[in-house]
């Protein structure tokens, strides 16, 4: 297996640190890193803000001074499904209004855009929720359990998942997310990236196929004469599979160029999900950090 770092700037000349077997648990208790405001046009936002997270890298859009710098609080990751509980009663029913959540079906955490902008004019992502961690404690006492205090059961944070019901979304069988039917595959292993959000290759993007590198706009209109090389997670190889579905859609001026730092590029749309084999886990590109290491086939 070969790790490809993605280049930080021209100058940058490799190296970095390997670590191997390093999880992600879809709770964590992580620490608020900094608060960015966020404008429309040139207003700014009088009850949202921008959070960006210590550990993880992600960011995501909160109440206005809900947090401050160095408070720690309960990151919960997208493509996870959140219990009808009261700690999650404002994100599955805002304000009593289940017509105004941002979750998808079966209480679905997701991806969402925001158009709002950070100062650079560019669409904001919110990824994943978050909540204050005294909110989560003071759930848990009703329980008779804690996080951080004495006279309770101790919870470790790997634990919240089963506590507080949170469950790996899984997509319709045999459907996509238009409800066309589609052939059936293996699911992604435990723990993988999944999302039904439009992800893309730019149609002149070269593929890796059994008949060597071929535009994906070429793949897609010859469908049954190629295998695309796949990477096999269960035995942890590499091999050709035939295409299992596929989608052919309108430019939606949502592309993003990956450079790594050998010098090859991608051109995905932002919720395109890229494997990261030092986390184990994929992430959507618009997750995707400067030096995360992505895999790179030997062949």
């Amino acid at each position: 297996m070969n790790l490809i770092r993605l280049q930080r700037d021209l100058d940058t000349d490799g190296g970095g640190t390997y670590v191997e077997d390093v999880k992600i648990n879809p709770v964590q208790i992580v620490t608020i890193k900094n608060k960015i405001p966020l404008f429309k046009g040139e207003e700014q936002a009088n009850a949202i803000e921008k959070i960006e997270i210590e550990e993880n890298g992600f960011s995501l859009v909160a109440q206005k001074d809900l947090y401050e710098i160095g408070d720690k609080a309960v990151y919960i990751q997208p493509d996870y499904s959140l219990s009808d509980i009261p700690l999650f009663e404002s994100f599955i029913r805002p304000f009593g209004d289940p017509k105004k959540s941002k979750l998808g079906s079966n209480y679905r955490i997701r991806a969402v855009k925001f158009n709002l902008h950070t100062g650079d004019l560019e669409p904001t992502y919110s990824v994943g929720i978050l909540l204050p961690i005294l909110e989560v404690e003071t759930y848990l006492k009703t329980l008779g359990k804690t996080l951080i205090s004495n006279g309770y059961e101790f919870v470790k944070t790997e634990e919240l998942v089963y506590i507080l019901g949170i469950t790996k979304w899984e997509e319709p069988d045999n459907t996509d997310n238009h409800g066309m039917k589609v052939r059936s595959g293996k699911p992604l292993p435990s723990g993988v990236y999944k999302t039904d959000e439009t992800n893309c290759f730019e149609e002149n993007q070269l593929v890796l196929t059994d008949k060597g590198m071929v535009k994906i706009k070429d793949i897609c209109e010859n469908i049954d004469n190629f295998k695309v090389l796949s990477f096999n997670h269960d035995d942890l190889i590499e091999e050709f599979k035939e295409i299992e579905n596929f989608q052919i859609k309108d430019n939606n001026n949502d592309w993003n160029k990956i450079t790594t730092e050998d010098g090859d590029e991608l051109i995905l749309t932002s919720e395109h999900p890229v494997f990261l084999p030092i986390l184990n886990c994929y992430r959507q590109v618009k997750e995707l950090n400067i030096n995360d290491f992505l895999y790179k086939t030997e062949l």
